[in-house]
């Protein structure tokens, strides 16, 4: 399947481009977005030497943060917001409660 962008007569800048292409895929490539930021934080802070269980806490609470500021200014929903902060919760209670 190819989406064709050459005629995006609406388009003033990026975010319109970027509104545009997430529209056409179907809201998919914010998604991947976000996990595509969650996963480069993760392998860079886990060369950092330390405990998975901080690294993964920070990406999540990073990833929450980034995840909100897209929701202001209109690129994801809430129901897409709700999963960074969900995993971000599960994390602080494993870092927190876990041996």
């Amino acid at each position: 399947m190819s989406i064709n962008l050459t005629n995006v007569t609406g388009a003033n800048n990026f975010y319109d481009i970027f509104l545009h292409m997430d529209n056409a895929a179907g809201g998919y490539i914010s998604v991947f977005l976000l996990a595509t930021v969650f996963i480069i934080l993760f392998i860079t802070l886990k060369k950092t030497e330390k405990d998975t269980k901080e690294v993964l806490l920070a990406s999540s609470a990073i990833v929450s943060i980034v995840a909100v500021l897209m929701l202001s200014i209109g690129l994801i929903g809430w129901n897409i917001v709700l999963m960074p902060i969900i995993a971000f919760v599960a994390f602080f209670m494993i870092y927190n409660f876990s041996g």
